[in-house]
């Protein structure tokens, strides 16, 4: 969420209707799983497409996280918006949500 913060004011004024809801994981570094630290998403699923904003994808793993996330939350279009990416990182992504 840190990072992203920096990413919706532009996205606003490119959709400024939009709602905005936030997610916060973060990359543990022993085990380098995701970790889910912040929640705010309404009890019930009322939008019909969300944008994910994160600046970097580096290892995929917390990206996969937080679209699993809206995905279980029922939101099933979902567009991942990232300034950069690694390769490994968009595969990891990709290969979990074509």
């Amino acid at each position: 969420m840190r990072a992203g913060l920096g990413l919706v004011e532009p996205l606003l004024t490119l959709i400024p209707s939009a709602r905005v809801h936030h997610l916060g994981l973060y990359r543990e570094h022993s085990t380098l799983l995701p970790v889910e630290y912040y929640n705010k998403l309404p009890a019930q699923c009322s939008v019909d497409i969300g944008f994910v904003v994160d600046p970097m994808v580096a290892t995929g793993g917390t990206a996969v996280a937080a679209v699993n996330m809206l995905k279980e939350w029922g939101l099933r279009k979902i567009k991942f918006v990232a300034i950069i990416g690694s390769t490994v990182g968009v595969k990891v992504l990709t290969d979990a949500h074509p």
